[in-house]
């Protein structure tokens, strides 16, 4: 449950290969379905914007998006224009924190040499207005990864931790 409690995502991500249309990976924080390549999934993901997902450009920029119905929404909750090789990863790991506090606020950091020891905010956002949650319960997490041959070695990930913490509000 994702509501009136605080929940934290940690997680570290290599992925060597500048993201495109046949080559990129989403980090569904929360889905309601294990398949993340359904066309009925809900929930959140960390993306890494390529020309396939709504308000993409040229760069890869890392953001966070509401995802219904396995269409991702026209606008992220966090839409950082932080891009992924040129300011982040080049081939390196990557600590990404995303948190989702018990008012509806979610915020999204990234450590670019790794670990959690030196986040930079990319930003914070809310899923609806007055910080509502358009899905509160969710029970999956998991990496969706389209990739060509070439890159199918390219992508890590590791030292996943999700907590929460704080007294459940009704």
């Amino acid at each position: 449950n994702l509501v009136g409690i605080t929940t934290t995502w940690t997680f570290e991500v290599a992925f060597a290969n500048d993201a495109s249309a046949n080559n990129n990976f989403q980090i569904f924080l929360a889905a309601n379905d294990s398949n993340l390549f359904s066309a009925s999934v809900d929930g959140y993901a960390v993306v890494i914007d390529q020309s396939s997902l709504p308000s993409a450009g040229t760069a890869d920029y890392i953001r966070l998006y509401r995802v219904t119905d396995g269409a991702y929404a026209s606008t992220p909750i966090i839409n950082s224009s932080t891009d992924w090789i040129d300011h982040v990863n080049g081939g390196s790991r990557v600590g990404i924190q995303v948190i989702l506090d018990e008012t509806g606020t979610w915020s999204l950091s990234v450590d670019n040499n790794g670990g959690f020891n030196n986040l930079t905010s990319l930003g914070t956002g809310t899923d609806a207005s007055g910080g509502a949650i358009t899905f509160p319960i969710a029970k999956f997490f998991g990496v969706r990864f389209k990739y060509l041959a070439a890159a199918s070695d390219l992508f890590r990930l590791d030292d996943v931790t999700v907590q929460q913490s704080g007294c459940k509000r009704l």
